[in-house]
């Protein structure tokens, strides 16, 4: 290559090079989550539901909904052994809507706070549930009618026997 396009080449590859840069970065402006907005059930609600949690992506710039956004749903605080977030990856759709099923475990009254995170952005929402509606936690079996009418006659015939034999005994 002559002397003399050496510095146009070079002015040529750095400008491609730069225009290359801006086009990346303007095609990105924009598609940076800014909001995370977090919703899902209010009130107290029972602890052996099945939730809906959605979080909604928007841009940071616009506020239009962010479609193809990975979010990923976590727990903060409050959750127990049995907790589980169904689905922890989900991708927002048209509206910027990302939804999951939590389980909470039916061990007790309690908050728990869930996170959704979209890039480095985040979101939070706090769900107490109650314990009401334990499960039946007693070992013996249930009993049946035809089952306590058996050990009633029982009771009686053994009773019948002993007081029987103390009779004869007396004699």
């Amino acid at each position: 290559m002559p002397k003399q396009l050496r510095p146009l080449s070079a002015f040529l590859g750095g400008s491609l090079l730069a225009l290359i840069a801006v086009a990346s970065v303007a095609a990105y402006a924009g598609q940076v989550a800014g909001v995370v907005q977090l919703n899902g059930p209010t009130g107290t609600v029972d602890c052996d539901e099945n939730l809906n949690v959605t979080a909604t992506i928007l841009e940071t710039g616009t506020g239009d909904p962010i479609e193809g956004q990975p979010v990923t749903f976590s727990f903060v605080s409050g959750n127990v052994a049995g907790d589980v977030i169904v689905d922890p990856s989900v991708t927002t759709d048209v509206n910027g809507e990302a939804t999951t099923q939590l389980d909470l475990a039916l061990v007790g009254a309690r908050v728990v706070t869930i996170q959704a995170m979209a890039d480095d952005v985040a979101g939070t929402l706090t769900i107490t549930c109650s314990a009401a509606g334990l499960p039946r936690t007693a070992t013996l079996p249930e009993t049946s009618m035809v089952g306590m009418v058996a050990a009633a006659i029982a009771v009686l015939l053994g009773s019948g026997l002993i007081l029987r034999r103390f009779a004869t005994e007396r004699r």
